[in-house]
């Protein structure tokens, strides 16, 4: 259901309430014909006909509608109202109701009380607890970020060297994580004044001082699929298949 206005979650819950409120009295819904006083979202003027049908709820609502209604609001059983997501200048409403807003709260409700077996706590605390599991993932990975970070030149030490013509190059495979691909790349480069090759899972990634980059990605592509591309001094791909350091130096041996 859309809305033209931006509207937040605590007001939702204010007309869940309200709707509730409706279908526990459960009122008789009236189908009047020619009511002046019913709202329409059309204007009604523009419409060609001497009748138009009203759906009345009571005190709640009367509006002009031409859609099928329960005879007593009762009949809806209950209303849920699910999220909410901004549209444009408007608001989108999912709701629930009947059955499928009962077999909805029995799964929310399932899922909460597995949520408090795990962390050990109330449902009000969940929030809190969390947000403080969150913010130390975070902060680990950050720390983990860091360490991966400063073990980065003994990973271009240990890189597996080999020599094409007069260039040097260095292969190192699964040592980083895919971020530090280039990175580490550019570094062995650097450090043999020739080519560093880095593969984190089937991601590659090419730095050189020497060879052509493009052409060393085209022979890995060749050979084990895959796409990419770049500059002479600089290439990145994604390989089809896994791949070892030994089946890379022979790869790019090839002539």
């Amino acid at each position: 259901m859309d809305f033209d206005k931006k509207t937040d979650w605590q007001t939702l819950q204010a007309i869940e309430r309200q709707a509730m409120k409706a279908v526990i009295e459960n009122i008789a819904v009236e189908t009047l014909f020619d009511d002046t006083n019913a709202r329409s979202r059309f204007d009604l003027s523009q419409i060609e006909s001497d009748t138009i049908r009203v759906v009345k709820i009571g005190k709640y609502d009367a509006s002009a509608c031409c859609g099928a209604h329960v005879l007593r609001t009762g009949a809806i059983g209950t209303i849920r109202f699910i999220d909410l997501e901004s549209k444009k200048d408007g608001t989108r409403i999912h709701f629930a109701a009947g059955a499928k807003a009962l077999e909805f709260s029995q799964t929310e409700t399932a899922t909460l009380r597995e949520l408090r077996k795990m962390s050990k706590c109330s449902t009000l605390e969940l929030p809190v607890i969390l947000q403080k599991a969150l913010d130390q993932s975070r902060s680990l990975a950050k720390e983990v970020d860091r360490l991966h970070g400063s073990m980065l030149p003994s990973f271009v030490a240990a890189a597996q060297m080999t020599q094409i013509g007069a260039s040097k190059v260095g292969v190192q495979v699964d040592a980083v994580a895919n971020k530090y691909a280039g990175k580490l790349a550019a570094l062995i480069a650097e450090k043999i004044d020739g080519t560093g090759i880095v593969v984190s899972g089937c991601n590659v990634a090419i730095s050189s001082k020497t060879l052509d980059a493009r052409e060393i990605l085209q022979k890995l592509r060749r050979a084990l699929g895959g796409k990419g591309g770049g500059s002479p001094r600089s290439a990145n791909g994604r390989l089809e298949k896994t791949v070892t350091s030994e089946q890379i130096v022979e790869i790019i041996k090839v002539e």
